[in-house]
């Protein structure tokens, strides 16, 4: 028998903040990121939003980083519904930890 849970597809939701949080610390990532990913490819609706609103701004011509993505999501209403700026930072302190752990791997 088929349950609801064999036909949903896993999300990663921790992999989706890493990329989030990826841009917000280097926002010249972005480029070879929307090579391959488009907002419709994440599961988690606040990281769906933060990515396409850091591609509208990429395309604009404007970099990413954190401060301006705050500012234009407040401007289109978005902050509140991805969990405001507390939740951004989390995801770029998820690159961060990631950066520390390969330097803890590298040393020892």
């Amino acid at each position: 028998m088929t349950t609801q849970e064999d036909l949903t597809p896993p999300t990663h939701p921790i992999a989706e903040a890493m990329v989030v949080g990826a841009i917000l610390t280097d926002p010249a990532i972005l480029g070879p990121i929307l090579a391959i990913l488009d907002p419709e490819d994440f599961d988690q609706r606040p990281m769906a939003i933060a990515f396409g609103v850091a591609r509208d701004l990429w395309r604009a011509g404007v970099a990413p980083g954190l401060q301006r993505l705050v500012e234009e999501l407040q401007a289109r209403g978005e902050l509140v519904r991805i969990g405001g700026v507390a939740d951004l930072v989390a995801c770029a302190e998820t690159v961060s930890r990631l950066r520390e752990t390969g330097r803890t791997v590298e040393n020892y």
